[in-house]
């Protein structure tokens, strides 16, 4: 029997005391290092910014520590004054703890380990940012330093450490919350919230529902959460984080063994602890609130008894506690205490493993990475059971239950829960096969077409480059203590719509969308004398003028809707002084004039076709309309006429301006004051394909000087996405490709892996150096040229293929980003340019096919071009179509082309003949059957099939009679096996729960 009197628990001597005050705390050894180097933190308030003591508050948003553009270890010492008997620490994030030997120099060695001892927790690895963690050190510690470790690695999204806070506690303790099974009265489906280790993002903490209990919590009604073990175990109190309640009680269940906790009587339960004083420490989420039993209790189970709501006592917490009827809790923690046990102790016996009743046994000589598959008497699949799972070397065994996995649950993402519903198999033969290989080591080498340092995005904005989805359109020269250059892209899906660069080129920060959804920064415009840069855009029907402050906090200027649908408005210049904005909208006719601080149209002025903007020095405007250039002082005076397709004007100090010109120069053409022609930047010529020369520009548009009298061009392409900068003489001084479409794609070539192909270029690689650059533009069509089809079945040639010695390349699997395309067209090698020379797939899918078809070109049709006459055109008399509804279409390394389906077929496409210039020439009425049985996709993944010489055909939608929620495979026609693919494709996959 458990005896305390109340008054004893509320006035009990705390166990959970911090074990440091303020004035223990040594704010001279308060530091990190990393890249070699030990420096001081950035906070001011030295470790009082993390450290409980009592009293104190810590900062809510912790620290992070170590930040640097290199990966790998960095550290975080907290010193004290004085040696501190120190058990455990609770911590938030941090990365790895150690502690000072005693007799090693005080502050401690960063750089060593061996000054240091590791604490250990019930875990692996580190914690992450938002994870809490008790570190445990070994008995007896006395220390004057805790050591911090964060291991960086290259593919983390960035490098800094981060520590959240922490709670140093003389006395050892374990964790032992994760062995139990937490039981609440309300929501218990999200009960296993209460003790993962994190607080789930704050709002995503278990709660007692959106409004609450039914009645208001009070002792006669309160909420309550129970954890649960198997036996029972030694605990001496809890502690609640991000707690929103106000007080508690804890009982311990003392109820006869054989009953179990969720349905004891009210006397099997005895109070340990109470609190009135529990603060959920908004808007810290590691805000520790310790229940202390006074001594140590064993039990099987504890209840924690909610009788009243928190405090709300913060703007963002106003209505939480929904009238005294809503609670929630971040973490549970349940303290077993250790004295002198080692961690190990606080672990239960591992109990009796139940196996399924087949064991397949088998012998590695070396760990490794195992398959194994199960076949029926005939061959055909019925259970994949392991996949790629770790075994150690020597006699293993794995573990069948004698069921299937042919059949699907199509609405597990629905419930939640990853399922196979298995079948029990008939009784009969079967024959078990396995594959072993070795973990891959994976190892970054470089990223080609990605600028930035590294070329990925980080959280501080420095990595990376620009967007991923436009090309640069903007530029920008800010002046300043520290000079900026900003560039900008119309719209941002990945990375930064406005990314801000020193005059070296150095990234310095960023942000991605800029006054409202999808848009980046396409216009910009800054007053003389200010930081803070306009930003315009245009989208859907909307106009957007944005002030972003330095850093890139942005407000809003103005924001109209145009009448007339989505494409009612666009901006084509922007401009500011004097606190006026200064717009050019072509479809208007107009220039509008908008109050920075009132946000407001104070005048319009009638321009055709206005364009790109500037003020000059003597604060007169500048507008480009058409094809000339007019400064509007008084009566529209024009200054340069004659150009060619005029975007951007800017000007040097000395007067000259600088106009970004496309049409057949593509250019930037520099003119006196008067307007005089001086000189041309760039060699003049439309885009076209063909060995890449940098010192073309290739649709030139935003265009900035800077006070290093650098010339920074933008040019809107993707062959390439280019910022380039010259001189103000016409020299290129370096340009930044890039980055990628999502992030990367593109195809190495097999013969040579210096060859990278993407978008329809050919890049060179230097692995030693970790290096790309631009070769060659492949395939660049013009008005005249063969158009490609449209949206997934657009891409440009990328995968490499050699047949006979002759070079072709196809976009079979980088035009749909989740799917097979529907039509596949295949290039050939010609100097160096990609020339159309063959196509086949769903006829009704590309227009230039199209207009072919029969009557009025709506039933389902498939067809195949060949260019006969080799001039990369398509004539009728090339092209064969059949009434017929094809899938997925793929190009196989022969030229063989494959469709996932035809009309309820997988069929293959061989190449007839090959013409004098090497022309693959197919027939749409000439398919090999590979197998009946194809089945539609079920989401918009899949759709795809691959077929080797060896008689194996792979499907990325399983054939009958395998679920379609399957990959496939069939040997000769034959169906062998399936693997569950319930949600294949990039949008289906946003819906798939986790493997269970």
């Amino acid at each position: 029997m458990i005896r305390f009197s109340i008054l004893a628990l509320l006035l009990a001597a705390g166990s959970f005391d911090s074990a440091v005050v303020a004035g223990d705390l040594d704010p001279a050894s308060f530091a990190e290092w990393v890249d070699g180097a030990e420096r001081p933190t950035s906070s001011k308030r030295g470790p009082a910014h993390v450290v409980w003591t009592p009293g104190g508050q810590i900062e809510w948003q912790g620290l992070k520590y170590g930040d640097s553009k290199n990966p790998g270890a960095r550290h975080l010492r907290v010193g004290f004054k004085a040696s501190v008997k120190i058990g455990s620490v609770l911590v938030r994030g941090g990365g790895r703890l150690s502690a000072l030997k005693a007799d090693a120099a005080y502050p401690g060695d960063l750089s060593k380990d061996e000054p240091w001892i590791a604490a250990e927790r019930l875990g692996s690895g580190e914690p992450g940012d938002d994870e809490f963690a008790l570190w445990v050190l070994p008995p007896g510690t006395s220390t004057r330093a805790l050591r911090f470790t964060h291991d960086a690695k290259p593919a983390d999204p960035a490098y800094a450490g981060s520590l959240g806070g922490l709670y140093v506690l003389p006395e050892r303790f374990a964790n032992i919350a994760p062995q139990a099974v937490p039981v609440t009265r309300a929501r218990n489906e999200h009960a296993a919230k209460l003790t993962n280790g994190t607080n789930d993002g704050i709002w995503g903490a278990w709660d007692n529902g959106k409004e609450g209990s039914p009645a208001e919590i009070s002792k006669e009604n309160p909420e309550t959460i129970l954890l649960v073990w198997s036996a029972a175990v030694p605990l001496r109190g809890l502690a609640a984080l991000w707690a929103g309640f106000g007080a508690a009680e804890v009982q311990a269940y003392t109820g006869p063994v054989d009953r179990h906790p969720r349905e004891s009587m009210p006397a099997d339960w005895q109070t340990v602890a109470v609190s009135e004083n529990i603060r959920h420490g908004y808007p810290n989420p590691f805000t520790p609130n310790w229940f202390d039993f006074g001594k140590t209790v064993t039990t099987r189970a504890i209840r924690l008894q909610v009788t009243k709501v928190g405090t709300e006592g913060h703007p963002h917490m106003n209505g939480r506690t929904s009238k005294g009827k809503r609670i929630w809790l971040g973490e549970l923690l349940a303290l077993r205490p250790l004295d002198a046990q080692p961690l190990s102790a606080s672990v239960p016996a591992a109990a009796a493993v139940v196996r399924p009743p087949i064991g397949i046994d088998f012998t590695l000589k070396e760990p490794g990475l195992v398959t194994i598959v199960i076949d029926d008497a005939s061959g055909k699949r019925i259970r994949n059971l392991v996949s790629a799972t770790p075994f150690p070397a020597g006699r293993n065994t794995a573990w069948w239950d004698g069921m299937d996995d042919l059949k699907r649950d199509p609405e597990a993402a629905r419930h939640g829960i990853y399922r196979i519903p298995g079948q029990f198999v008939a009784p009969g033969t079967y024959t078990v096969r396995g594959l072993v290989r070795r973990p891959h080591s994976l190892h970054y080498e470089l990223s080609a077409y990605n600028a930035g340092t590294p070329p990925w995005p980080t959280p501080d904005h420095t990595g990376g480059w620009t967007t991923n989805h436009t090309p640069p359109q903007s530029a920008l020269f800010v002046p300043g203590e520290k000079p900026l250059v900003y560039i900008g892209s119309y719209v941002a899906e990945g990375g930064d719509g406005l990314a801000w660069v020193d005059l070296d080129g150095r990234k310095q920060g960023g942000k991605g969308w800029v006054g409202g959804t999808w848009t980046g920064a396409p216009y910009l415009a800054c007053e003389p004398g200010s930081s803070t840069v306009i930003v315009g855009s245009a989208w859907e029907g909307e106009l957007r003028l944005t002030a972003v402050a330095p850093g890139g906090q942005e407000k809003p200027v103005l924001k109209q809707k145009f009448e007339g649908g989505k494409n009612s408005v666009a901006l084509t210049g922007l401009a500011a002084r004097n606190g006026v904005i200064v717009a050019s909208l072509p479809k208007q006719k107009e220039l509008i004039f908008v109050d920075v601080k009132t946000g407001k149209i104070t005048e319009r002025k009638s321009i055709d076709d206005p364009r790109g903007l500037a003020y000059d020095g003597e604060g007169r405007l500048l507008v480009l309309a058409g094809k000339k250039l007019l400064l509007l002082a008084g009566e529209p005076r024009t200054l340069v006429d004659g150009l060619e397709d005029p975007q951007h004007v800017a000007l040097d100090p000395d007067g000259n301006l600088y106009v970004s010109d496309r049409g057949a120069s593509h250019q930037v053409k520099v003119f006196a004051p008067d307007g005089k022609p001086l000189r041309t930047i760039g060699v003049a010529g439309a885009p076209k394909a063909g060995p890449y020369d940098p010192n073309h520009l290739n649709n030139p548009c935003g265009i900035a000087i800077d006070s290093r009298r650098q010339l920074w061009v933008t040019e809107t392409d993707f062959q390439p996405k280019r910022v380039s900068v010259w001189s103000l003489d016409g020299k290129l001084l370096r340009a930044v490709l890039g980055p990628a479409e999502y992030g990367g794609g593109g195809k190495l070539d097999p013969k040579d892996k210096t060859r990278f192909y993407y978008h329809g270029m050919e890049f060179r690689l230097d692995w030693e150096k970790g290096t790309s650059s631009l070769v060659r533009v492949m395939y660049r069509p013009g008005p005249g040229d063969l158009q490609l089809p449209g949206h997934h079945a657009s891409g440009q040639p990328e995968e490499p293929l050699t047949v006979d010695g002759r070079r072709y390349f196809t976009n079979c699997f980088n035009s749909n980003p989740t799917n097979g395309t529907s039509v596949a067209l295949i290039w050939r090698d010609v100097d160096g340019i990609a020339v159309p020379c063959a196509a086949l797939g769903r006829a009704n899918d590309w227009e230039a096919v199209k207009g072919r078809l029969p009557g009025n070109a709506k039933k389902p049709a498939m067809f195949a071009w060949s260019d006969l006459n080799g001039d990369g055109l398509l004539q009728p008399d090339e092209v064969s179509i059949v009434e017929r509804q094809a899938g997925g279409i793929t190009v196989m390394p022969d030229l063989a082309v494959v469709a996932s389906r035809v009309d309820g077929q997988a069929m293959r496409f061989p190449v007839k003949r090959f013409t004098e210039k090497g022309v693959p020439v197919y027939d749409s009425a000439a398919g090999e059957v590979l197998l009946a049985g194809a089945q539609n996709p079920t989401s918009s993944g899949g759709d795809q099939a691959l077929v080797h010489e060896n008689g194996w055909t792979i499907l990325t939608v399983g054939p009958k009679p395998f679920a379609p929620q399957s990959m496939g495979g069939a040997f000769r026609g034959e169906p062998r096996w399936s693997y569950p693919s319930l949600w294949p494709g990039l949008h289906a996959s946003h819906e798939s729960p986790p493997p269970d």
